[in-house]
């Protein structure tokens, strides 16, 4: 619906990108262009500043957003492709948007295939043996105190077990504008709760400090340790006798994690994965898998290779810390794919719902 003030090119073009979007979804339940440019600019598809406001967009079966708001400084698109309702960028621009997600939305997107086809065939290693691993369920429960928590099930193959992971967190403003803070982040796998209190990247290494918490029943008293297990799967054995809880901080050298993020047991399950996008299906491999590490800084590279079109598309996340107590605190989180950088400035938690403020750039900002 174009704005009082609005000349006829500026609603001919609102009108287009609004078909363009209605083209491009499956369901849209209502959407909103406000297109502000001029008369030469509106004939050669460009605009000074788009805003975009929608409610209850469906991508596809898998992916729907309760609500969408988009701001952008600019656009250029193709316009003979606009009169005819689709939407063909033709180059990307900033951009910052507000998307609300409601549980029910975020977990039919855990249940597919996109993600949970996935998680069918993994291997890792227990006792010294390969374990072969599903994951059975993929569920977050969005609290109304502000706290999310994920819950994962395993299944072992081999034995039929079932265990159970679950990962909770609150997340809220940090200290300085567009950080983001994470209080009160827990781990409780089996017999072991962990509490994360500090990240710390270094130049060639990474500093990881926990409150540990044990189950009594996990401790095996004949030989004075702690097993770090749940069900059939041990992981490690702790030499603390008669202890329940524990304040540790450990020191992970970044030679030895690209060690692991280079072994069969990640690679391995990186081979052979497969995403649905509408009638578009993708499948390829992440290959390269490196971290690299700098004071303050933490980065989680690798590429994309999609199997038919042979095409290798650089993906990063970036995560940049500052000091924190007893909460994990990042100056930005962002995540990278080929020439585009998407940032997470905002992340909050209602009953129900997960709100997430996103600055998106053309190639990744400078810091």
């Amino acid at each position: 619906m174009a704005e009082q003030g609005q000349g006829p090119a500026e609603r001919a073009l609102n009108r287009a990108v609004e078909l363009g979007i209605e083209n491009t979804l499956q369901e849209v339940e209502s959407v909103e262009v406000n297109v502000r440019t001029d008369p030469l600019k509106a004939i050669a598809g460009k605009a000074d500043s788009v805003s975009v406001q929608g409610q209850g967009l469906v991508i596809d079966a898998q992916l729907r957003v309760e609500t969408l708001e988009v701001q952008s400084d600019g656009l250029t698109v193709e316009p003979l492709a606009a009169l005819f309702g689709k939407l063909k960028l033709r180059e990307a621009v900033n951009t910052t948007a507000r998307v609300v997600l409601t549980e029910a939305d975020i977990n039919r997107l855990l249940a597919s295939s996109s993600v949970r086809g996935n998680l069918q065939n993994l291997a890792t290693r227990a006792d010294g043996q390969t374990v072969n691993v599903a994951v059975d369920v993929l569920h977050i429960h969005l609290h109304q105190s502000g706290r999310l928590q994920l819950t994962v099930e395993l299944l072992l193959h081999e034995s039929g077990r079932r265990e159970r992971l679950t990962l909770a967190a609150t997340p809220c403003p940090g200290e300085r504008e567009s950080s983001l803070c994470l209080q009160d982040v827990r781990v409780q796998f089996g017999h072991i709760a962990l509490a994360l209190l500090d990240l710390k990247p270094g130049e060639d290494e990474l500093a990881v400090e926990a409150e540990v918490h044990f189950d009594p029943e996990s401790r095996d008293d004949t030989s004075a340790g702690v097993d770090i297990r749940s069900g059939s799967l041990a992981f490690a054995r702790i030499r603390l006798p008669h202890v329940e809880r524990a304040l540790a901080r450990v020191l992970l050298p970044l030679a030895g994690i690209n060690g692991l993020l280079a072994s069969p047991w990640v690679q391995g399950n990186l081979q052979m994965l497969a995403l649905q996008l509408g009638e578009r299906s993708i499948a390829g491999a992440i290959e390269q898998l490196a971290m690299r590490l700098q004071p303050g800084l933490l980065e989680l590279e690798g590429i994309f290779c999609e199997a038919k079109a042979a095409r290798r598309t650089p993906l990063k996340l970036q995560a940049a810390t500052c000091a924190g107590s007893g909460a994990l605190n990042f100056l930005h989180l962002r995540l990278g794919a080929a020439t585009l950088a998407i940032g997470i400035e905002t992340c909050k938690v209602e009953a129900g719902k997960l709100t997430l403020g996103l600055a998106i750039h053309p190639s990744p900002p400078p810091d």
